[in-house]
């Protein structure tokens, strides 16, 4: 059994087990997200389409059969499904699931100290639940205060 899968008895798994980092194994072997990569979109020359049946089936409902274990996260980041996946196959079309999906591995990217975006930076402003405001440190809202227009002025 390898090391970031939940036990078969349905137990919850080891706490070590669940924070354990991805292995060569994990990446190459008979793990589910490893075999999704390959299939969908580690051996595409271009940019896959994403198809919202594997979103929704392989990635998001094995994901939440495992409690979102961070050791998972941490495969399908090293698998890179947010740069070959998740954002080249964005659009406007783009299912809640996709959505969540692309916000998760951002916040995986950002805790492990890695970049969030890369060369797609500059892609970021077009989509709107991507985009945060303007921080601006010359005045703080009164808690429950809605900021000013001018602080979301493109």
């Amino acid at each position: 059994m390898d090391g970031i899968q939940a036990t078969s008895s349905g137990a919850a798994p080891d706490s070590a087990l669940v924070h354990a980092r991805p292995t060569v194994a994990d990446l190459h072997g008979d793990n589910h997200f490893a075999q999704v990569a390959r299939k969908h979109w580690l051996a595409a020359k271009k940019a896959p389409k994403v198809r919202p049946e594997v979103v929704k089936k392989e990635l998001w409902d094995e994901l939440e059969s495992g409690d979102f274990a961070f050791s998972s996260l941490l495969v399908l980041e090293n698998l890179q499904l947010l740069e070959r996946y998740l954002w080249p196959g964005f659009t406007e079309d783009a299912s809640n699931y996709h959505h969540l999906l692309l916000a998760l591995m951002v916040n995986v990217k950002r805790r492990e100290n890695l970049p969030s975006w890369g060369k797609t930076q500059h892609l970021v402003p077009s989509v709107p639940l991507l985009t945060c405001p303007p921080q601006n440190t010359s005045r703080v809202n009164p808690p429950n205060s809605p900021p000013s227009s001018a602080e979301y002025s493109p």
